[in-house]
């Protein structure tokens, strides 16, 4: 028997032991409509009625509602207050992570296993959870194990990279979210790049069970949902104690081989079970069309796969399924019209629509003005009342988009409800921490070396950066750490040895006899203690260490460098907390090297498990480590727009929707060579063409259940250029909406512009306007932005800004006009609160200084008596 962790004596999965507690039998209605048909409005309501029957019999928890996500689950709660028309005490909307904490919290269903089991209660942890970090930790110590025993033969060159940590982690999600263990038969067949991963799977497993500090077992994500889905199957409760009233699955296109389980065990002790999936009636692939119906059997074939999958272990427990169709209720609008007609795959072509008002198909240039365009999109919503929780923006892949995106509705005022962890190596403290040891890692190259010196985090006083850059410079000395300590050394002045010459300030030049053009004594003295300060604190660093050493090493650089983030005094938002950030790093670095120091004492103090690091091997150790560790961002928005991948966007109820990346090989997202290996479960199962076929019905459903949501308006968008200015173009999702409609349906769209100024109805941020500004007094325009700011006192600084980067195209101008040949024009050189700008000639004997105008008057038409007289 395959165990996960065989110390909790948990059978293995999909096992139920004979005698089991466990109620069976039952029938399971599978509600069956296509998306935005009612299905959910439905649901609502009887479970509402059910709730509440509940409620009245004190009886709390007796219903539950499971739905995929954090989304879904809040639009549930809303729908459900709304129905029952008060607060919700415990509705029971839940995610499966949410079942899973609340099924491994239950004390009951530990005693009741410990009872089937006949053994007693642990006295410590049961088990303990790997987190995210963690995982990748772990997986990191079986690499380089591996690596070193010599027993990795395709990956072992790249095997240290955190590429290949990063493919490893992937696989090996896949592998345990489909329940398929080493030992599978599945995985013994197969090249050696397959035996490599099945080798480090397997040993990821065995240090799962058994962790190196010989504490109790690791449970990583899928770990703990196995140990749920035991809890509930071979511990529940006797009788009918804690059994459901309905059980609802609402949302879901496919299940793991676990939620199935979790599904039959839950609906064999519940009174009413249904699962709502998005089917459509003589979908299957055995169908035949019907005249003046849609006929999309690719569409809903992997739907159908589900439920094939889902009646083993519905058939174990003996509850029996039945289908219920729903019949839609869709609008007579264009968002109903591709509802029902797209993907169809009839021999007749489908019925072309002519109002597509609401659709909106957008292209733009690059990704930055379709991010910018979708922004502005949102934005004029919000501005004619829309509710921004009801407005959500998503893409196939949110990573090329995400920066962008919430860097714009950060400037430009608009509520996003979106989590935004942020790299803890990314983070200014932990960034500016390892700072000095990068320098030295590079050989103290100039630019890392005045970063160190100039950051005021550390303890060097402020010219030091400029007084070694001067010492330098005449020095003429390179990158190179030798070289520098030696130019500085050489450079110092001379301790004066008559004490009344020195405190009467003898001359610099004549108390060190060198070059009038040397720095003075002071950058000399200066540039000397800092570099040896630096030269002292570092010095540890150039000898190898252990992962233990070198965190040991790295709080002894805080204390010799004096290095204190807040004194840096960079300005901060009320989210961030250099302290917080600088404390996290620490305590991961701490962990790790104390899971390294007990995998060397696991396999003795040779060379597999005592290794010592260089400095530039610790620096890629912890880069790997922080750059995986997370850390709060700005806090999402509650009731903002929602910015979600497409996964989820699928499940989430909305008004207007955006969807970002539509371009080729975006949406859909072409196969990967990259992507996980699927376990081999049939004939055909590795075959190329039949993956293929599998991912394409797999994106066509997706994108379906995206673009089904919103009730208002959809807009889609796609760039023309890639980031390396290659032309794209629209991807094969947009062609079948398009063919769903009249060839005028959609406006002709303009020509696609690449200029980096924002257009009117593109202007987000302050900046953007300071940005048309500068344009239109470059044009000759009439400067209608620049006219705002100077009405606006709070722009004053910018205002500035803003003219003295316009000088240099006003003086081409001037030059072209006749007012100025050789002269640079002198704008806003000192601020003044009111008054009109002079004229370049300006009054006889009177000052040239200028003042503040009209706008107006700086236009290229400007002749020099106007100049003179507009005063």
């Amino acid at each position: 028997m395959n165990l996960p962790f065989p110390d909790l004596d948990l059978p293995a999965p999909g096992a139920h032991a004979p005698g089991s507690p466990a109620t069976r039998g039952g029938t399971v209605r599978l509600l069956c409509g296509t998306p935005r048909g009612g299905k959910t409005g439905a649901l609502l309501t009887e479970y509402a009625a059910a709730l509440q029957a509940a409620w009245a019999d004190d009886r709390m928890g007796a219903c539950l509602w499971l739905t995929p996500n954090r989304l879904s689950r809040a639009a549930v709660r809303e729908d459900l207050a709304e129905k029952i028309g008060g607060p919700l005490l415990d509705p029971g909307v839940k995610t499966f992570e949410n079942l899973t904490d609340d099924l491994l919290s239950d004390g009951r269903l530990w005693r009741n296993l410990d009872a089937n089991l006949g053994r007693e209660r642990p006295s410590g942890e049961r088990y303990r959870t790997l987190s995210g970090v963690s995982r990748r930790r772990v997986l990191r110590a079986v690499i380089d194990a591996e690596v070193a025993a010599g027993r990795l033969s395709h990956f072992a060159r790249i095997a240290r990279t955190g590429g290949f940590l990063t493919l490893l982690e992937r696989q090996v999600r896949a592998w345990k979210y489909a329940e398929v263990w080493p030992e599978d038969e599945s995985l013994q067949t197969g090249g050696p790049a397959r035996r490599d991963l099945v080798r480090l799977y397997a040993a990821y497993q065995e240090r799962l069970r058994n962790p190196p500090d010989g504490g109790p077992s690791l449970f990583d994500a899928e770990g703990r949902v196995w140990a749920a889905r035991t809890l509930l199957c071979e511990g529940g409760a006797e009788g009918g104690e804690g059994r459901l009233d309905l059980l609802v699955a609402d949302g879901f296109t496919s299940f793991t081989a676990t939620q199935r389980d979790l599904l039959a065990a839950l609906a064999s002790s519940a009174g009413a079970a249904v699962i709502a999936l998005p089917l459509e009636r003589d979908s299957g692939m055995t169908a035949t069309p019907r005249e003046g119906e849609p006929f999309r059997p690719d569409l809903f074939q992997p739907v159908w796969q589900s439920v094939d999958e889902l009646s083993d272990p519905l058939a174990e427990r003996d509850v029996e399924t039945e289908y219920a169709w729903h019949v839609p209720r869709r609008p007579d609008d264009a968002l109903g019209h591709l509802a029902a007609w797209l993907f169809d795959e009839s021999d007749r072509p489908a019925p072309r629509r002519r109002d597509a008002t609401s659709i909106t198909l957008h292209r733009a240039g690059r990704i930055e003005d379709e991010v910018r365009a979708t922004v502005a999109g949102v934005k004029r919503l919000l501005a004619r009342g829309a509710r921004a929780d009801r407005v959500v923006v998503t893409a196939r892949d949110l990573s090329g988009y995400a920066e962008e995106f919430f860097r714009l509705c950060d400037a430009s005022g608009v509520p996003v409800d979106a989590e935004r962890p942020l790299p803890l190596a990314g983070r200014p403290a932990v960034r500016a921490l390892l700072a000095p040891w990068r320098a030295e890692a590079s050989g103290w190259g100039m630019r890392g070396l005045l970063s160190v010196l100039r950051d005021p985090s550390f303890g060097f006083p402020p010219g030091a950066a400029t007084a070694v850059a001067r010492v330098l410079r005449f020095a003429n000395v390179g990158e190179d750490r030798f070289a520098i300590l030696r130019a500085l050394d050489a450079f110092a002045p001379e301790e004066p040895t008559d004490r009344s010459a020195a405190e009467e300030g003898e001359a610099p030049e004549r108390a060190a006899s060198i070059d009038r053009d040397a720095p003075v004594e002071v950058d000399r003295r200066l540039a000397l203690r800092a570099g040896e300060t630096l030269d002292a604190a570092l010095a540890p660093a150039r000898t190898p260490a252990d992962p233990a050493g070198w965190v040991e090493r790295l709080r002894e650089l805080i204390a010799a460098l004096g290095f204190d983030p807040a004194a840096a005094a960079a300005p901060r938002e009320p989210w961030e907390d250099d302290a917080e950030d600088l404390e996290a790093a620490l305590r991961w670095l701490s962990e790790a090297a104390a899971e390294h120091a007990a995998d060397a004492d696991r396999v003795g103090e040779g060379e597999e498990g005592g290794a010592l690091l260089s400095l530039g091997e610790f620096l890629r150790w912890a880069d790997e480590l922080l750059g995986a560790a997370r850390v709060p961002g700005p806090p999402a928005v509650a009731g903002g727009v929602a910015f979600v991948d497409a996964e989820t966007a699928r499940t989430a109820g909305c008004d207007h929707l955006f969807v970002l990346g539509l371009g080729e090989g975006q949406f859909p997202r072409p196969p990967n060579p990259a992507d996980p290996a699927p376990p081999r479960s049939g004939e055909d199962a590795d075959d190329p063409a039949t993956l293929a076929d599998a991912a394409a019905r797999a994106e066509m459903l997706l994108f379906y259940g995206v673009v089904t949501r919103p009730s208002e308006s959809l807009t889609l968008s796609w760039s023309t250029l890639d980031e390396n200015g290659r032309e794209t173009f629209p991807g094969p999702f947009v062609e079948a909406v398009r063919d769903l409609f009249a060839l005028n349906a959609f406006p002709v769209p303009p020509p696609v512009s690449l200029s980096p100024i924002p257009g009117e109805n593109r202007t987000l941020t302050p900046a953007d306007t300071r940005v048309r500004a500068v344009s239109e007094l470059r044009d000759g325009g009439q400067a209608g932005p620049l006219a705002r700011l100077l009405i606006e006192p709070s722009e004053a600084p910018a205002i500035r800004s803003t003219l003295a980067a316009a000088a240099s195209g006003l003086s081409v101008q001037c030059q072209r006009t006749g007012i100025l040949r050789r002269e640079p024009v002198p704008l806003l050189s000192r601020p003044r609160a009111a008054g009109r700008t002079a004229g370049p000639a300006g009054p006889a004997g009177g000052s040239h200084e200028p003042r503040h105008g009209d706008a107006r008057g700086i236009g290229p038409g400007l002749s020099p008596n106007d100049g003179r007289g507009r005063h």
